[in-house]
């Protein structure tokens, strides 16, 4: 009845957002916050509105209003909707703001996806440095995510640090996350699938990063992986999924390192493929380059 009621309950909210946010469309934003009245869901809308509009200012006042409805929620924990103020926040370039109501959330996990969110930000507004110390804190905060979501989010970082371009700190970040994927039991066939999605994501972002021999490694641990993998189908599907992974990715940092003028390190990723038909292709577009 309870779980009833709370869906209830988010139905209302949705419909009530979608009213202010039709009427700050029409031009209309007192008429807006009116009908918002302080939810802070209706005020993100909002304010999405304003920002889209170039109104920037405005929206960082109405975002900061929905940090102040959000404070006055009653319970102990809000992280989710801290989260929720702060990503718009970040969004809309608030990056002080943002960086505020992070500090706001509790749970682990949620306060590492804020800043992350955060990184993003900083780095679409080529604020490279600032982006770089937000991923040091996100870096921090997947410590206490827990055993079982560390390995997910140390990745989540990395790729984030890729994005900013700090490769040195990326292949430092996955070395710890493969650490952690290698060292998680598998106790049956669905658990193997989840590893090998892991270890797949983490060679493909250490091959972006340059991490030509961890790489290998994680691609060998992957494939190891595979084998605990007890459906014959499930298996065979896992195995092509991984060389797609491998060929695919290689083949795109070959084609964008050549594209970039970067001939050795383009050389140095079609050296890592193993098929020596679709190495000789990438060493003949080198060749051309």
């Amino acid at each position: 009845a309870q779980d009833a009621a709370n869906q209830t309950g988010n139905q209302q909210a949705n419909s009530l957002s979608n009213v202010a946010v039709l009427w700050a469309e029409s031009g209309d934003l007192n008429a807006a916050l009116k009908i918002a009245d302080g939810n802070y869901f209706s005020l993100i809308g909002i304010a999405e509105v304003q920002a889209k509009a170039g109104d920037l200012a405005d929206a960082r006042q109405t975002l900061a209003s929905a940090k102040n409805a959000v404070d006055s929620i009653q319970g102990s924990d809000k992280s989710s909707e801290y989260r929720s103020v702060g990503e718009a926040q970040a969004e809309i370039g608030d990056i002080a703001g943002a960086q505020n109501t992070a500090e706001l959330i509790q749970t682990p996990y949620l306060k590492c996806e804020s800043q992350i969110a955060i990184a993003n930000a900083q780095t679409k507004a080529a604020d490279i440095a600032g982006a770089r110390q937000t991923l040091g804190s996100a870096l921090k905060t997947s410590d206490l995510v827990g055993s079982s979501l560390e390995c997910e989010f140390k990745t989540k970082v990395a790729q984030a640090q890729v994005n900013a371009g700090d490769l040195e700190g990326a292949r430092q970040t996955l070395a710890s996350a493969r650490k952690l994927a290698d060292s998680e039991s598998v106790h049956s066939s669905v658990e193997a699938e989840l590893k090998c999605n892991a270890l797949r994501e983490i060679f493909y972002l250490q091959a972006q990063a340059g991490d030509l021999a961890g790489a290998r490694q994680t691609l060998a641990s992957a494939l190891k992986t595979v084998e605990l993998i007890t459906d014959a189908r499930e298996k065979k599907n896992a195995k092509g999924f991984i060389t797609q992974d491998y060929l695919g990715t290689l083949m795109g940092i070959v084609t964008r390192r050549i594209e970039a003028g970067d001939i050795v390190g383009a050389l140095n990723n079609a050296d890592l493929i193993q098929d020596a038909r679709i190495k000789g292709y990438a060493q003949e577009n080198i060749a051309e380059a």
